[in-house]
């Protein structure tokens, strides 16, 4: 990014020239200012949130809707919001609209932030509905591995899935694999949800689940909370054949 000194005609993000009439607050110029992002990347919408009361209606702050127009509070209560990965404020204009503009103390990078609880939340139901699309598509043959980036090489943490007659055949790593001294297990979660433990057949933890949506949720739910896997934002996933099975 180009950096923009205050009070510069340059967009603060993008460095381009900005109109004149937005120069006194340092905002980012109309192109910037339409991509405003949380912290997790999600596009947000902004605008002035009004309330009605018994003198009419007044203007109560700035709000953000997710796409689905769900309401975006992470946003709403830091007043803050990313373009490109970038924080900026959410500020809002003398005669109304809702802008962006650089912090006061420069915030640090979405990267670097861990968003609150129902931001998670709603990325993990997402991750979910990803997920369940790719499983529709498995075929006999077919499998497919879902990885948590632990962010270190020597750690695998993974959930895999396959059909089967009458469902989905489902396992995520045990300690076999990956100790509970060195990565959480919470085998307690796991079988309460239906898990069974390892034996002489599976070295995973199994279990059978119908549909490719229960399938997809079940798997991320103990990955989250059987394997302690708590960030959304580090699952990757990539469907495959068995060997022998590509061509048929």
């Amino acid at each position: 990014m180009v950096p923009v000194t205050s009070g510069s005609a340059n967009c603060p993000h993008c460095g381009q020239e900005r109109p004149e009439h937005l120069v006194a607050r340092n905002y980012l110029c109309r192109a910037c200012q339409g991509r405003p992002a949380d912290v997790l990347g999600q596009h947000v919408r902004l605008f002035n949130d009004m309330q009605a009361g018994p003198g009419g209606i007044r203007p109560t702050g700035s709000g953000a809707l997710h796409d689905d127009d769900s309401r975006c509070r992470e946003v709403e209560e830091r007043a803050m919001a990313y373009v490109d990965g970038l924080a900026y404020r959410v500020v809002e204009g003398r005669f109304g609209g809702v802008f962006l503009t650089p912090a006061d103390v420069v915030a640090p990078p979405a990267s670097e932030v861990y968003p609150e609880q129902g931001c998670m939340d709603r990325l993990w139901r997402l991750q979910a509905i990803s997920l369940a699309d790719d499983v529709e598509w498995l075929k006999d043959g077919d499998f497919l591995t879902v990885n948590y980036l632990s962010g270190d090489p020597d750690y695998a943490v993974y959930g895999q899935l396959a059909p089967e007659e009458g469902g989905f055949h489902c396992e995520v790593v045990s300690n076999q694999f990956m100790a509970a001294d060195d990565w959480p297990l919470n085998a307690g979660y796991l079988q309460q949800s239906g898990w069974h433990p390892p034996d002489e057949e599976t070295p995973n933890w199994f279990r059978v689940v119908v549909g490719a949506e229960p399938a997809a949720e079940q798997l991320l739910l103990a990955l989250r909370h059987g394997r302690g896997c708590d960030d959304a934002r580090r699952l990757l996933w990539e469907p495959a054949s068995f060997p022998g099975q590509a061509d048929d």
